[in-house]
């Protein structure tokens, strides 16, 4: 009779585990596109602005990385259907408001820049936007002290999650940690528990490494999303004392590698990642497409490029898929949502494009 009880009670058991299963795994599945969107190439006049990354945007501003070490960063305006440069700044070298490892975020009305080593932070500068020559103009620059916070190892990545708090990939060295909080309002440094049960055998600084090289873009009322690369996991976060508190699991796929003479191995077959951008209401998700062996473009174009942009709300919620028209290379929205900034190439001339898609 107890036998029977057993077969009942893991007869059961067997469809719930297989439900479970297929549910993961279709989470895990790219969201199918809902909407396909043509853009409008938009005029350069001219303007040399080499190798465009779009870090962000605030109102009719743009945020451009750039190649150019006496100013990696370019500050564009849209005007029509063309783009004009208002100002450059952010040095690259070892001099007074210069950066060698220098990482941004935008907040509010304000670039944020930080500089760091592989054991710390360096400096901090909070740039205000509205402030016409700002980006060069250092008098208009707010620094906050770093050398109060203790060593730490870092990739340099980090977002601001409130007045005066950042929260920053790092931890110090061979403990479980991820993420760490900055108050500048205390000068205190609180390390996250966050530490993922990927089953990856390394050691405790390597796994660090592993998962701090990461993008994370936060919110002022606390909230941080944060994915990886490759991979494909993506999570929208609080940080809530020393517990990271996870609202939403998009994706749940950890990166997998190993340790090869105490550096990272990333394995082959994987998940390619995924890459963000955020407005103040909304998520920009490309969940890289996994790639075939002999893949050497995507659609004519680089096989780093891409077309499908994922969109949900910052509470995880899935809105819609979009595929632009041309394969880009870096992307972002406009603050209001209305709009969808990419860069791009024109494959007969090579040049850099960029391109505008309505959104609303």
């Amino acid at each position: 009779m107890r036998s029977i009880s057993i077969l009942i009670f893991f007869s059961l058991l067997l469809p719930l585990a297989v439900s479970c299963q297929r549910k993961n795994a279709a989470m895990n599945e790219r969201k199918p596109v809902t909407e396909e969107l043509s853009g409008e190439v938009l005029r350069l006049n001219g303007i040399q602005v080499p190798s465009p990354v779009l870090l962000s945007s605030y109102d009719d501003l743009l945020l451009v990385k750039t190649s150019d070490n006496n100013a990696k960063i370019a500050l564009c305006r849209v005007d029509g259907d063309s783009v004009k440069v208002l100002g450059r700044g952010i040095k690259k070298g070892r001099g007074p408001y210069e950066f060698i490892y220098a990482n941004y975020c935008v907040s509010g009305d304000s670039l944020f820049v930080m500089d760091s080593n592989p054991m710390g932070f360096t400096a901090l500068y909070g740039i205000p936007l509205k402030v016409a020559g700002a980006l060069s103009d250092y008098s208009c620059w707010r620094r906050y002290p770093c050398d109060g916070f203790p060593k730490m190892i870092t990739a340099g990545y980090f977002a601001r999650i409130g007045q005066r708090r950042f929260v920053v990939n790092a931890g110090e060295p061979g403990t479980q940690q991820i993420f760490t909080v900055l108050d500048f309002n205390d000068m205190s440094a609180t390390p996250l528990d966050f530490w993922p049960d990927d089953g990856n055998e390394c050691g405790t600084e390597v796994k660090q490494m592993a998962y701090m090289n990461n993008r994370v873009f936060g919110l002022a009322d606390g909230r941080f999303v944060y994915g990886t690369r490759p991979g494909r996991y993506l999570s929208v976060m609080r940080a809530d004392g020393t517990t990271t508190k996870v609202l939403s699991e998009i994706y749940d796929i950890f990166p997998q590698f190993v340790e090869k003479n105490h550096n990272i191995r990333y394995l082959p077959d994987q998940h390619k990642g995924v890459n963000i951008r955020v407005s103040d209401r909304r998520l920009y998700v490309a969940a890289f497409p996994d790639r075939k062996d002999g893949d050497d473009n995507y659609k004519g174009f680089p096989l780093s490029f891409f077309d499908e942009i994922e969109i949900y709300d910052w509470d995880g919620r899935f809105i819609k898929c979009i595929r632009t028209d041309r394969p880009y290379s870096t992307f972002c929205p406009s603050s209001d949502d209305k709009y969808l900034y990419t860069t791009t190439l024109n494959l007969e001339t090579g040049d850099d494009v960029m391109v505008r898609y309505e959104l609303e």
